[in-house]
């Protein structure tokens, strides 16, 4: 009976650890980018200074501009994340018995 639902509730905790594991190579990957964004940024400084005092563009808001797109990304992915997170925890307490709920993030 503990067997049968342990085996129950394994693949949800693999599915579990699967999107942990995809929540922390997207962290990675932002974290990533967010470097190199910041390299260039600072490469850029000096550039960015002098076309907006000659009056001939502002990458800069273009670049705030796209950033701000990408935290927007950002959030949506990791409010889906949370989503099927609490999903998985409501799917784990209904095969759970009453005294091994697990409480929600």
């Amino acid at each position: 009976m503990l067997y049968d639902e342990l085996q129950q509730i394994e693949p949800i905790q693999n599915s579990i650890d699967q999107t942990l594991d995809y929540a922390e190579s997207q962290q990675k990957e932002l974290s990533t980018a967010l470097e190199d964004y910041e390299q260039q940024l600072s490469n850029s400084q000096v550039q960015d200074f002098s076309v907006t005092s000659t009056g001939r563009g502002c990458t800069a808001a273009q670049e705030r501009k796209e950033a701000y797109k990408m935290a927007e990304e950002v959030h949506v992915q990791l409010n889906d994340m949370a989503s099927s997170l609490g999903t998985m925890i409501a799917e784990l307490n209904s095969l759970a018995g009453p005294g091994n709920r697990i409480d929600e993030p």
